[in-house]
């Protein structure tokens, strides 16, 4: 999906957002800049459990605005309970300075809920063990994942990785669930 929609720039990484954070942005009290701040933070926060680790100077440099103009702008989003600094040990017990988006993740399921678009999005979205499982095209030859795998393969092991990371249905197998945003897979086929 997303080699097909962005090409080659989706290659070199993306991230998801949810649509709400763009369309509430003026009613989180975010300006342009804030929002900017804010992707750039989250670009480094690949797992729920693991977050990322503030470095004012990168996403500065990024933004072309000084380094002082992203610490305000944290400083802003931490006063409007959208993010928290705390300290964060990793897997070897290293104790760091990181970034929470726990305040941001629950405003968001508020304006998600209120917004009578989104919200019949919500309803729509059915539990992951209703849904019906997603067929994939085909064999899932080079043209669908990128590099193929025989349609008769019996081991998940052995269909190309966006298939196994990403949970889509192969046709004779058991579902895999990996991550889901809402209602639609994100990934870097």
């Amino acid at each position: 999906m997303g080699a097909r929609k962005w090409g080659t720039a989706a290659q070199g990484g993306f991230q998801p957002v949810p649509h709400v954070l763009l369309m509430k942005q003026q009613e989180l009290g975010l300006d342009p800049l804030d929002v900017v701040v804010l992707l750039n933070l989250t670009s480094y926060w690949w797992f729920r459990d693991q977050p990322p680790f503030l470095r004012t100077n990168i996403i500065a440099a990024r933004a072309g605005v000084t380094v002082r103009t992203v610490q305000r702008v944290v400083k802003k989003l931490v006063a409007l309970g959208y993010i928290r600094r705390d300290k964060w040990a990793d897997a070897n017990g290293q104790t760091r300075p990181a970034i929470f988006f726990d305040g941001l993740i629950e405003k968001l399921g508020e304006l998600t809920l209120a917004d009578p678009i989104l919200q019949r999005r919500v309803r729509k979205a059915v539990p992951r063990g209703e849904r019906e499982p997603r067929k994939v095209a085909g064999s899932l030859g080079a043209s669908a994942c990128g590099s193929g795998a025989p349609a008769e393969s019996s081991q998940l092991s052995d269909w190309p990785d966006p298939v196994r990371r990403h949970g889509l249905q192969i046709p004779g197998r058991p579902r895999h669930y990996i991550h889901y945003y809402y209602d639609f897979i994100i990934t870097t086929i």
